[in-house]
């Protein structure tokens, strides 16, 4: 056994005995702590569930502790004395420590297990339970901790979780804003409420104030939910100054959705002004829509922004095919047909079938619109002749789609 381990050991075995010698705490009131042996409890006479502490300190002196003054008292351990008469004892050696370390566990000694786990590494650094215990495991022949090899590889724990440092940034940065999209919820919903009463100029003022991202969603949810058009325009109005791919994409929303068109014409120029190109882009798409309104409103906006790109999703939207499912009906109909004799007549009572699929091709006047706005020409719902133009103003290279050919 090396000597110094031997000295390490004897000095922290006494230590432990002075840290061990009865050590009953007295937690007060007003925040403070006593540590001492407490002597005597009574209860006081005359006055009732009081009770009176008789301390001795460690230094000596003895001290008198008005119970209305403790708030909790935390009384020494019996397993402190055995703990201590065990230590002097048991011999320096990595078994003896180990199952010294396994008795502090069942006595729930936490500080002293985990001194005896050292020691046992000390003395025999390939003890398989004490490693194992201390949170160690084998990889490649070596032993090593699960975080520190985790750290090793740029990882953090975070949340019980192990995580790159950029995962991390994300989930706060997604907490933040989970916070701050509530919170606006809630601002939002008051100042909704003030422009009925009379603090309407206060808070058309702060309405005109809001330029946060992250209020995007409220005023969305609010958008939907609005039954005031007027009311509906400044939550538009605060979207066009907020600005920003959040704020365009509630914009286009707010075009193919809203049932007022004023509404929706009031979006498309805030549009115009701040996301033209992602605008002119979603509702060409939106062109290619089942909901005959839903194209219908994408060709207002297209003619409204200006943007000659969709010109050509304009001529092939131009008129479209929709399918609906008509359900039967219950009216009984008479069956005409010959008789057996030849003569003809009434055959008898049919009901209709089952449910019948009807295809329309619906011609959308808000796309023509549209397409003579951006090209100051008119070939009517006649897409062939719209493409031959259009192909004619290619091959020729012209820019300005408006031209004539």
């Amino acid at each position: 056994m090396k000597l110094d381990s031997i000295v390490a050991f004897a000095c922290l075995s006494l230590t432990w005995l002075a840290a061990d010698a009865p050590a009953d705490i007295l937690v007060l009131r007003n925040g403070g702590r006593l540590e001492g042996e407490i002597l005597k409890r009574k209860e006081l006479r005359g006055e009732r569930e009081a009770t009176a502490y008789i301390v001795r300190l460690k230094s000596g002196a003895r001290l008198k502790i008005d119970g209305r003054e403790v708030r909790k008292v935390i009384a020494d351990l019996p397993a402190h004395s055995q703990y201590k008469k065990l230590l002097v004892k048991m011999p320096n050696t990595a078994a003896d420590h180990w199952t010294m370390a396994e008795w502090c566990q069942k006595q729930k000694l936490r500080e002293q297990r985990s001194y005896h786990q050292q020691q046992v590494l000390q003395l025999d650094p390939n003890h398989e339970e004490a490693r194992r215990s201390l949170g160690y495991t084998r990889l490649n022949g070596e032993w090593g901790k699960r975080d520190d090899r985790m750290r090793a590889q740029g990882y953090e724990l975070f949340e019980g979780k192990y995580m790159l440092p950029q995962q991390i940034a994300i989930k706060k940065r997604n907490r933040n804003n989970d916070l701050a999209q509530k919170k606006w919820r809630r601002d939002l919903k008051t100042l909704r409420s003030q422009l009925n009463g009379t603090r309407q100029a206060q808070a058309k003022e702060q309405f005109k104030g809001i330029k946060d991202p992250r209020a995007v969603m409220a005023l969305q949810e609010m958008l939907r939910s609005e039954e005031l058009a007027e009311v509906r325009e400044i939550y538009v109005d605060t979207l066009g100054r907020i600005e920003g791919p959040v704020a365009i994409s509630a914009l286009i929303s707010t075009t193919l959705e809203d049932p007022d068109l004023e509404v929706r014409l009031r979006a498309v120029d805030h549009l115009r002004r701040i996301g033209p190109e992602p605008a002119v882009r979603m509702f060409s798409q939106s062109l290619q829509s089942k909901s005959n309104r839903t194209i219908n409103r994408a060709g207002v906006a297209l003619g409204r922004l200006g943007n000659t790109d969709a010109v050509l999703p304009l001529i092939e939207s131009l008129v479209t095919r929709h399918e609906r499912i008509v359900k039967p009906t219950s009216a009984i109909t008479p069956s005409f047909g010959r008789n057996s004799d030849g003569s003809g007549g009434m055959n008898g009572l049919s009901v209709g079938g089952g449910p019948k699929k009807v295809v329309r091709d619906l011609k959308n006047q808000s796309v023509l619109e549209a397409l003579i706005s951006l090209t100051d020409q008119n070939y009517q719902y006649s897409k062939p002749d719209w493409k031959d133009w259009y192909i004619r103003q290619q091959e020729a290279g012209e820019v300005n789609l408006r031209r004539d050919s």
